[in-house]
């Protein structure tokens, strides 16, 4: 996408996709500071797809140390609360 495309994108707000109730479900609670991992990842494993985008994530290199990650909850507990709020404010972004 050239900058210009994006720039214009990024100036008109009705361009931007509304985000999936699973991904305003977790941040809501997220924030609310009180969700156990295991509860956070049956609210994520509602949207398939949006699940193995965060499992795809923990496997990648930034925390292949800590070996394969197969499941959802893995995948939280290895990445985190934080940045599976960023992840679900961000990825919406990219799919426009």
């Amino acid at each position: 996408m050239e900058i210009r495309n994006l720039s214009e994108k990024l100036a008109d707000p009705k361009t931007f996709p509304a985000l999936p109730d699973v991904v305003t479900n977790i941040v809501h609670e997220i924030d609310l500071g009180s969700i156990s991992i295991g509860n956070l990842g049956k609210i994520v494993q509602k949207d398939v797809g949006f699940a193995t985008q965060i499992i795809r994530h923990a496997n990648t290199g930034a925390y292949i140390a800590a070996g394969q990650v197969t499941t959802i909850t893995q995948a939280i507990r290895l990445i985190g609360f934080r940045m599976l709020k960023g992840f679900c404010l961000t990825v919406p972004l990219f799919q426009m």
